[in-house]
């Protein structure tokens, strides 16, 4: 029995051995040329992967634009400004834009044409004017043969303001000389202490024709500044 025992035990050791070289002898060996091919495939697949991640990151980004002009025709919740250059612009102004006369909230529907108004948002892939923030403002920004800029303060010192561009060049830094002559107004166009200007409000500032770096600022507007907001306010001469 014992005899008997030990054969079948032999042979199934036997029968198992011989399956493993089987298999073995089926798998084909990895050649060099397999083994290239096989980290091609990776690498192709992490690309592609990469990829689509790199085009979603470019469909995410947004290009922001900053009108200034006057209100000429409102049509449900679309808009037309013609700039003060001439151009005419139609935008679509977002439900939740905000919407200020004279920086005091107002509705949509309490907005006046031929008021002078600055918006800002964002400029769709299909190259539309989305407005986020809409702001009717006075009409003394309005510059007479003068070089109107829209941006953000960065630095204020007794010589020089510096500030980033609102528009199609956002990000990009900009400033203009400051002198004794200069004036520093709120969205009124009543004149301020400058010392009111802080970094991050936004604001106008009105050069000569052709103004450039080298030019000094006749007028600096702060958006954000009303007579709610300073005591300091008085009225320009």
């Amino acid at each position: 029995m014992k005899k008997i025992i030990i054969i079948a035990t032999l042979l199934l050791l036997i029968g198992f051995v011989c399956t493993c070289f089987k298999a073995q002898a089926q798998e084909p060996e990895a050649t060099p040329d397999s083994v290239t091919q096989t980290l091609k495939d990776r690498v192709q697949r992490v690309m592609q992967s990469g990829q689509g991640q790199v085009e979603g990151t470019v469909t995410e980004q947004k290009t922001t634009f900053g009108l200034i002009g006057t209100l000429e025709k409102i049509v449900g919740s679309t808009v037309q400004i013609k700039t003060y250059q001439g151009a005419t612009r139609i935008a679509e102004v977002e439900k939740t834009a905000s919407i200020k006369r004279l920086g005091k909230v107002i509705a949509y529907e309490e907005l006046e044409l031929n008021s002078p108004v600055i918006a800002t948002g964002i400029l769709d892939p299909n190259g539309e004017y989305r407005v986020n923030s809409l702001k009717i403002v006075d009409d003394t920004i309005f510059p007479s043969k003068r070089q109107t800029i829209l941006g953000t303060l960065e630095t204020l010192t007794t010589r020089a303001i510096t500030f980033t561009l609102v528009g199609p060049q956002e990000a990009t830094s900009s400033s203009a000389v400051v002198t004794s002559k200069t004036t520093f107004l709120d969205i009124l166009g009543q004149k301020v202490d400058k010392k009111l200007f802080k970094a991050g409000q936004q604001i106008i500032a009105v050069l000569p024709e052709g103004g450039s770096a080298t030019s000094s600022a006749l007028r600096v507007y702060s958006l954000t500044l009303t007579p709610t907001s300073t005591k300091s306010a008085t009225l320009t001469p």
